[in-house]
C-alpha cells in the first residue's frame, strides 16, 4: 500500500505546478480557456449536492464529491502550514477559504490535462494498480467519518479515481523522463503542461464554488 500510496501523491507537488500558498494566487484566467459562469441557487445546491458540477476541463465535468475531497485534504495541508485559525484569517489580502476554493480549482484542471495527456500517449494502469488503488481507497474510506462522507458525497469509488488519476499523472511523468533517458526536468515537464493546456477550455461555475463552505469544517 505504501508504494500506491507514495505514487498518488499529487503531480503538481512533485513537479512544481502547484503554486505556493505564501504568494499572491494566480488569476484562474491563466488556466486555458477559462469561463466563470453562474448557475444555480443556493437553495438548489443544497439539494442536489451531488450532482453540482463545479468546473469542466475540456469534455470532463468534475462534480461536487471529487471538489470537496480535494479540498479537504488541501484544509489540513494549509493547517499544518499556518495553524488550525488560519480559516478566520487572510493570505495576501484574501481570506483563506477563498484562496483554498481557488488552489483546488487550480489543481483540478491542471490534473485533468495532465492525465488527459497522459491518455493521449496510450498511458494506463495495469489491472494490479487497479487493484491495489481500489484496495487502499476502501482502507481510507474507513477513516473517513461517516457524516463527513455522507455530507460531502465521498465515497471509495470517489477515491479510488482521485488515486488512479494521480498515480497515472506520476507514471507519465516517470514514463516521459525514461523515454529521455532520463533527462526530464521538472522545469521540463512544467513547460510542456503550459504547452498542452492550450488545448483545453476550462469552465468554472463560481457560484458553486462559492457555495461550498467546506474549510470551516472539522476533519
Amino acid at each position: 500500500n505504501g508504494d500506491i500510496k507514495k505514487g498518488c501523491e499529487s503531480i503538481l507537488i512533485i513537479i512544481g505546478i502547484k503554486k505556493d500558498t505564501s504568494e499572491i494566487p494566480v488569476p484562474l484566467s491563466e488556466a486555458g480557456t477559462l469561463k466563470k459562469e453562474s448557475s444555480r441557487t443556493k437553495e438548489a445546491l443544497k439539494d442536489t449536492s451531488a450532482t453540482i458540477a463545479v468546473l469542466r476541463v475540456g469534455e470532463e465535468t468534475v462534480y461536487y464529491p471529487e471538489f470537496a475531497f480535494y479540498v479537504l485534504a488541501s484544509k489540513k495541508r494549509y493547517e499544518q502550514r499556518f495553524g488550525r485559525d488560519i480559516w478566520s484569517m487572510k493570505i495576501n489580502g484574501e481570506r483563506a477559504g477563498g484562496l483554498l476554493r481557488e488552489d483546488v480549482v487550480e489543481e483540478l484542471i491542471q490534473l485533468k490535462i495532465i492525465v488527459k495527456e497522459a491518455e493521449k500517449e496510450g498511458m494506463f494502469l495495469d489491472e494490479a494498480e487497479n487493484k491495489e488503488i481500489i484496495s487502499v481507497a476502501n482502507e481510507q474510506m474507513k477513516g473517513i467519518d461517516p457524516v463527513i462522507a455522507a455530507k460531502y458525497y465521498i465515497d471509495a469509488d470517489i477515491i479510488a479515481k482521485i488515486y488512479r488519476e494521480n498515480f497515472l499523472a506520476n507514471k507519465f511523468f516517470k514514463d516521459y523522463s525514461m523515454k529521455r533517458d532520463g533527462e526530464l526536468t521538472e522545469g521540463v515537464f512544467k513547460e510542456l503542461y503550459i504547452g498542452w493546456k492550450e488545448s483545453y477550455s476550462v469552465t468554472v461555475y463560481e457560484d458553486r464554488l462559492s457555495e461550498t463552505d467546506l474549510p470551516e469544517i472539522d476533519i
